[in-house]
């Protein structure tokens, strides 16, 4: 069953969103995210709409008002941030105007699977939010990962695969919205040097993992796909 899933990784550009400790900078952390999110999804099937894919502002209010009528549900991913260093936990607000109860019941699934994974992380609870993404007529999460101010948190996004913890516990709880697995897909691994194949005559097969009309889509893609052992792929361009 695919559903379109719209997902905005919050700021970008000359928008860094919130500083945290040690620099780090929130657009940062939203777009890594966000782009495991969409590949998580897409591996089971699903259509993703992204507001960015690269370090340039998100322009989140035409977003919203773009993917209207376009995608199932939408995702914006945020982290919290707060002058007081003692601020912690996850929080996660949703659409305040339209369909409040999906958007509720979909916030409460992404967040249990937030704090399964993440134990000791503190649960702020969740509650209508006014930005543009929560107000439109689209079943909605806004996700505020942790604070990246917060000392307590810090463990909650270092190392990376900390981080990526939030990217699949949102990747879950959109799959429990929709009543599918949860189950986190696995990338097959090929084989380091598999064994050659002699010559069949001189012809030559070929084989395409996606066609692409971004590029950086199309990038990220190569660089999986060399990254399970493929080092010959390649992008070819056609018209």
């Amino acid at each position: 069953m695919s559903k379109t899933i719209a997902i905005c990784a919050g700021h970008g550009g000359n928008d860094s969103g919130a500083v945290g400790i040690g620099g780090v900078k929130e657009k940062d952390l939203n777009l890594k995210v966000a782009l495991r999110l969409r590949d998580l999804l897409q591996s089971v099937g699903h259509k993703v709409i992204m507001a960015r894919t690269t370090d340039v502002n998100a322009g989140e209010a035409q977003f919203a008002k773009d993917i209207v009528g376009k995608c199932d549900i939408s995702i914006a991913v945020h982290f919290n941030a707060w002058s007081d260093n003692t601020a912690h936990g996850h929080e996660i607000g949703h659409n305040r105007v339209h369909n409040i109860a999906a958007s509720q019941k979909l916030c409460d699934l992404m967040k249990a699977q937030v704090l399964k994974r993440h134990q000791g992380l503190r649960d702020r609870g969740g509650k209508p939010y006014n930005f543009a993404m929560c107000n439109t007529a689209t079943v909605n999460a806004y996700c505020e990962g942790c604070f990246v101010t917060g000392t307590n948190d810090q463990k909650f996004i270092n190392p990376e695969s900390q981080l990526m913890k939030f990217a699949e516990a949102y990747f879950a709880g959109i799959q429990e919205y929709f009543g599918l697995s949860a189950a986190i897909p696995t990338t097959p691994t090929a084989p380091v040097n598999p064994a050659p194949t002699p010559a069949n005559n001189g012809k030559l097969y070929r084989v395409q993992v996606g066609a692409y009309s971004v590029k950086s889509n199309a990038d990220s893609m190569l660089a999986k796909v060399k990254a399970a052992g493929f080092k010959d792929a390649f992008i070819r361009f056609s018209e």
